[in-house]
């Protein structure tokens, strides 16, 4: 089953470019791996060393996958590290207001309240 996608034209360089609609798990993870990746623990469990430019890398690697497909006109452009780091300013904004809302904010890891029974207050 192929990802469902929207074709958006870019303000700047008017690349034609082909968004997918969400990530994938694996997308997430691998998203997520940059900011672990860049923190350095360790053997007391004490943080050593973090890398503060991580928040850029993992800002391009979310804008690479989920750029289905690039056009200017009728050449394809491969969407390499280079790419990324070549776009305007505004174009790269552009497709970053096109990523899919991530709702694990509204998750939760606790486990749901058991109403199968009530506990009894005091006195009852």
């Amino acid at each position: 089953m192929e990802r469902t996608y929207k074709e958006i034209k870019l303000p700047i360089t008017e690349h034609k470019v082909q968004v997918y609609s969400y990530f994938l798990r694996g997308d997430r993870i691998a998203i997520r791996k940059i900011m672990t990746d860049a923190v350095e623990v360790g053997t007391d469990g004490k943080t050593t060393k973090v890398d503060t430019g991580y928040t850029s890398v993992m800002e391009n690697e979310e804008v690479r996958r989920i750029i289905k497909s690039v056009k200017d006109g009728d050449k394809s452009i491969e969407v390499t590290d280079e790419y990324i780091m070549s776009m305007p300013e505004n174009d790269f904004s552009f497709i970053r207001e096109q990523l899919p809302v991530n709702k694990e904010k509204n998750l939760t890891t606790r486990q749901s309240e058991d109403t199968s029974q009530k506990t009894k207050k005091r006195g009852e």
